[in-house]
């Protein structure tokens, strides 16, 4: 369940650091990283997300279906994210499951349980893994986040 949090942390990074660099203009460096992400510290991922398709679309209209596909699929894990870092986790009903409850509050008040094994939360992490990577090799090739 942490190793999933922690892709989706750095999932994060990576939306920040490409709406940094596309805000400014050019790469970043190490020295101006900390005034430029200011502009990012403490946004949403869909609205960070939302940006970097905007402002890629304005420079590399070509490729820009390609981008909003690629960041769709990264966003596609949220969901999951979201619910090992804000449900309720207790042990499940089998040995090898880990159980969550959340609250669902939209319509009629409900509570959701899903249960987990540690396989199905290492693939959760692979997925999320493998998606970032590819969103950030397609960024790389048009000179975004080198870091």
């Amino acid at each position: 369940m942490a190793l999933v949090i922690l892709e989706w942390s750095r999932t994060e990074h990576v939306f920040e650091w490409a709406l940094a660099e596309l805000a400014y203009g050019k790469p970043i460096s190490g020295v101006e990283a900390p005034q430029i992400r200011a502009i990012v510290t403490g946004m949403d991922v869909r609205t960070c997300a939302g940006l970097v398709r905007t402002l890629f679309r304005a420079a590399w209209a070509d490729d820009s279906k390609e981008c909003d596909a690629l960041i769709e699929a990264v966003l596609s894990e949220r969901s999951f994210r979201d619910l090992l870092a804000h449900g309720h986790w207790v042990r499940g009903r089998r040995p090898d499951l880990f159980q969550t409850t959340r609250l669902k509050a939209v319509g009629k008040l409900s509570y959701v349980v899903h249960a987990f094994s540690a396989k199905q939360l290492m693939e959760a992490r692979e997925r999320l893994v493998t998606k970032r990577g590819r969103l950030l090799l397609f960024l790389q090739a048009h000179g975004i986040w080198r870091g």
